[in-house]
């Protein structure tokens, strides 16, 4: 027996069936009509609380056992019996839905999984573009499918056990507004004496003579307002990773908690791009105090563009909390950081770290040498032979021409001093090259451990922070 199951039906169904389905999904885009969304169905006689239940997104039909989804709450509320939520892609295309947690949904073949908050996997669905791998229980979604949908169906036999059925058809999505949930008066009922507040009772009638003793109205301890918590800041990012990094793998953004305690994620937001196309819901996650959380592409469907992009930081009630400023045409290798107040490009990611302010070799200025520029001597040509014996026969009469020593002849004599060609022999060093050479050394050192040095002194002010923070903070106790 074919049965449709559509979720707002209050018609009885088998007690093995979960309370929330997947009843629902528009994988591809549909120009002309519906864009990306997901259907959960309560199909139970009770109210459900969707903040118990997560949907977890693979980018493949057959993941592996070691694949990491990406996971998300389905939001804050109540989702009355027999209604429907849906989280859509393009929340104007449809009243009261709630917008999709991943970025896109994959068109050749991908998983979801409705996962409940003990872990369990209470229902699941697996397509795939390609009919040979599109075997039990993956769906078959074809390329050419852009205005269809896949709808759920129930089927069950004459013993009453059911099997899902998934069948193309016009999509039909119907989103209803999750309703608040109710907030438990505090119990009241119970009233006790505190005993440190109370009077203590005086006996009426003493007797003379007899000392009684009163003890003394203890006055109430004062109240200790705790401060509220520092906002949390995204400090760093990196769009354009060097090679042998990718853009889809080690693409981040880096997350700081100012505040002396953790800080737990679950619900906050992490949107990023131009208009903030892709976001990544935390569940369960924490930020140690003074500790940075690192987001990278690889692990989530965050990506940073590299020519134009920026991101920001939501908490659990939607409120922005911390935004990095619009960057452009990122520079190879670099990462857009915080550093003294000032958004600004650094040759040196430091994910999990503080950030440094180190300047790509490009731009650093050649230091100009201080060393003495040689000075060859200017030399006169000498007169060719010919000429220098015809001036020589011209002023003494009867001259011997002079021959000239032949070149191994000349090898093998002495060098000529320097004294003796006329010209002196050089002096001691001045002081002031040899400050200088000291000076470029030194200037050499800082340049080669700046990292070190860099790290050390930010430690040292953090160090120094912490102490004081945490002396101010003892004074005011």
């Amino acid at each position: 027996m074919l049965l449709p199951a559509p979720v707002t039906s209050h018609a009885e169904v088998t007690p093995d069936l979960p309370k929330l389905i997947i009843s629902e999904v528009k994988i591809k885009n549909d120009t002309s009509g519906y864009d990306e969304f997901i259907e959960i169905g309560n199909l139970s006689s009770e109210a459900v609380n969707i903040h118990e239940y997560s949907i977890e997104y693979f980018n493949t039909s057959t993941p592996a056992v070691s694949q990491v989804p990406v996971r998300s709450i389905l939001g804050t509320g109540i989702l009355p019996a027999g209604q429907s939520l849906v989280l859509a892609k393009n929340k104007t295309q449809i009243p009261h839905s709630y917008v999709l947690p991943f970025a896109s949904l994959a068109d050749s073949g991908g998983q979801l999984r409705l996962v409940s908050d003990a872990e369990e996997v209470v229902d699941s669905i697996a397509w795939s573009s390609s009919s040979s791998a599109a075997t039990y229980p993956i769906v078959h979604m074809p390329s050419t499918a852009t205005t269809k949908s896949i709808t759920r169906e129930i089927i069950m036999d004459s013993e009453g056990a059911f099997t899902y059925s998934w069948q193309l058809v016009s999509p039909s999505p119907v989103s209803y507004e999750l309703l608040p949930i109710p907030v438990e008066p505090p119990d009241t009922s119970e009233e006790y004496d505190d005993p440190i507040l109370t009077e203590p009772e005086v006996p009426v009638e003493v007797l003379p003579g007899v000392e009684v003793d009163v003890p003394e109205l203890q006055p109430e301890p004062p109240v200790i307002e705790q401060s509220a918590l520092l906002p949390l800041q995204i400090i760093e990012l990196l769009p354009n990773p060097t090679a042998p990094l990718t853009d889809a793998q080690d693409e981040f953004v880096e997350i700081y908690n100012p505040n002396a305690e953790p800080v737990e994620l679950s619900g906050y937001r992490l949107q990023a791009g131009k208009t903030y196309s892709h976001s990544y819901t935390f569940v369960n996650e924490e930020i140690p105090p003074f500790g940075y959380l690192v987001i990278s592409s690889g692990n989530t469907n965050i990506s940073l563009a590299n020519s134009i992009g920026r991101a920001r930081l939501l908490d659990a009630t939607g409120e922005v909390i911390s935004e990095a400023p619009e960057y452009t045409n990122s520079p190879e290798g670099q990462s857009w950081a915080l550093i003294n107040d000032i958004w600004q490009w650094t040759a040196s990611p430091t994910p999990g770290a503080a950030n440094l302010l180190i300047l790509p070799l490009a731009a650093l200025k050649k230091v100009p040498s201080t060393q003495p520029k040689t000075v060859k001597p200017k030399t006169t040509a000498r007169p060719s032979a010919s000429k220098a014996a015809s001036k020589a026969n011209a002023k003494v009469a009867g001259a011997k021409t002079m021959k000239t020593p032949s070149n191994k002849a000349t090898k093998e004599k002495d060098v000529v001093p320097v004294a003796a060609t006329g010209s002196e022999p050089p002096g001691p060093l001045h002081p002031s090259i040899l400050y200088s050479v000291g000076a470029l050394a030194f200037a050499y050192a800082v340049y080669e451990y700046r990292y070190d040095i860099g790290n050390r002194w930010y430690l040292l002010k953090r160090y120094f922070s912490a102490r004081r923070a945490t002396r101010t903070q003892v004074i005011e106790e």
